[in-house]
């Protein structure tokens, strides 16, 4: 729900094939949410809904929808796009997750020209292939939990500023991405990737989901200096010196758990601006004297750790803004 609300709540105004503003339409406001909705006057049809309807192919109405902006066909049983896309070019957000596609149909999309996202999670993914160039104008991609084992390094996306390809079967982390200069958001939890070197030099990230990987080394991490949001759960951090993340000041989030933790007491950084921190798992027997110091800290998670009760307090009188949950 939350996406069609942003969309709503934006309601940019499209241009024309004309290259002219269309005059306001009171269907701008209205996400129909079935074809019988719709039905009457499908031109001036800017956003639909047609999840879990058990479609097995795109309804041909859509391609009578030439102002289209955004379209959900999630929860449906489709496997290709057919021709009903080709005049689509003021389509700027496309919902195909819970699908049965095995691959991103670049191809059938190419003259959506106003594509910015793309979500199409839970499908039959196994690789992403050149054909994803088409789609050049894309800010958002959101493959998540499908079966991408590949990416082809010939994957050029320059406007790509968010990316999602958690629960996959990666085996390294895609090489385009070193060439994605505008990368915010990058989430590539649970898959299999043990050398992440080639984020070292995206410096614009601000969101980096590592979580269970078998990551060898975290070192890169410490180049990343607008990070805001970081997720190292699962990763074995034992031995590793915590002064890797000592630089990344702008954190707001900060998760490390079951990482095998046991002491902080080296670290000599200050996040000034965490709020969440996460610790659940570790085998912290006292609360580094570090911690303590975050007086923007607002909740921490102990879950899982030895630490007794009289450290507790003492965090608590510390930071008595901050929520501790154990």
């Amino acid at each position: 729900m939350y996406k069609w609300l942003l969309i709503l709540s934006m309601l940019s105004v499209q241009t024309l094939a004309s290259g002219q503003k269309p005059a306001f339409h009171a269907n701008m406001r209205i996400v129909f949410e079935s074809l019988e909705e719709a039905a009457g006057d499908l031109t001036n049809v800017y956003h639909l809904k047609l999840e879990g309807k058990n479609l097995r192919e795109v309804p041909e109405e859509i391609s009578l929808m030439p102002n289209l902006v955004s379209l959900y066909l999630s929860d449906n049983e489709l496997t290709d796009l057919g021709d009903r896309f080709d005049h689509l070019k003021n389509l700027e957000f496309l919902e195909l997750s819970g699908n049965r596609f095995q691959k991103i149909p670049a191809m059938q999309l190419r003259h959506c020209t106003g594509l910015r996202e793309l979500y199409i999670r839970d499908n039959l993914i196994g690789e992403i292939s050149e054909d994803i160039n088409e789609l050049k104008y894309l800010s958002t991609l959101d493959a998540g939990s499908n079966q991408i084992r590949q990416v082809a390094e010939g994957i050029n996306l320059s406007y790509l500023k968010k990316i999602r390809l958690d629960n996959n079967y990666l085996a390294q982390t895609p090489a385009f991405l070193a060439k994605s200069s505008k990368l915010e958001y990058l989430n590539l939890n649970n898959n299999d990737i043990s050398d992440i070197s080639i984020l070292a030099g995206m410096y614009r990230l601000q969101t980096l989901n590592l979580g269970d990987n078998p990551v060898q080394s975290v070192l890169p991490v410490k180049n990343l200096k607008k990070l805001e949001y970081l997720v190292l759960d699962w990763i074995d951090l034992s031995g590793v010196d915590p002064e890797f993340l000592k630089g990344l000041s702008a954190l707001r989030v900060l998760s490390l758990e079951h990482c095998s933790l046991d002491d902080f007491s080296a670290f000599t950084g200050n996040w000034p601006s965490l709020e969440e921190l996460s610790l659940i798992g570790n085998e912290f027997q006292m609360l580094p004297a570090p911690f303590r110091r975050i007086k923007s800290l607002k909740k921490i998670w102990l879950k899982g750790n030895p630490i007794p009760e009289s450290e507790i307090s003492v965090l608590a009188e510390a930071l008595p803004d901050c929520q501790v949950f154990k």
